[in-house]
């Protein structure tokens, strides 16, 4: 299985505010449209609850949860291992489950959109695990530029 990040971040890696993201950037976030389309995708709960229903219809999510018992909550890495799962599974966040992800290097590869403007936040991510892994930039805008990561082994 192939685990792929996918999230946005700003120059100090602030990935949100108050259980949602600081920014609107209607341009990134068709992308993302574009890339979770039927695909399966692992998310914690606060990221579950902050996103609409429509987008949610878009994917088949999975969430992790301490409080959640029934599907699709999952409460461990044992828990999603035990998974049935496709051969590639994003994962798009919050900072806590992507933290768990790659301290643990189950993360592949990354899709960062990095947000060109500073924001205020209370949730990051540490922009210095991709400092040694392979970049190409995919996308570019005014307001953000896209680059997949691939993990060095």
């Amino acid at each position: 299985m192939k685990i792929i990040g996918l999230m946005a971040a700003d120059p100090n890696g602030v990935i949100g505010k108050d259980g949602k993201l600081p920014w609107n950037l209607p341009e990134d976030l068709v992308f993302f449209r574009q890339i979770i389309l039927d695909a399966t995708v692992i998310m914690g709960r606060k990221t579950f609850e902050s996103i609409s229903q429509t987008t949610l219809q878009l994917c088949y999510p999975i969430v992790f949860s301490q409080n959640k018992r029934e599907k699709p909550f999952i409460s461990s890495l044992e828990g999603f291992f035990d998974l049935l799962l496709p051969e590639k599974v994003y994962m798009i966040g919050g900072g806590s489950l992507a933290k768990l992800f790659l301290s643990n290097n189950l993360v592949d590869e990354f899709i960062l959109t990095k947000v060109r403007r500073e924001y205020e936040g209370d949730t990051y991510l540490n922009l210095h695990t991709f400092e040694h892994w392979p970049a190409t930039l995919v996308q570019e805008s005014s307001q953000f530029s896209i680059y997949r990561f691939v993990r060095s082994l």
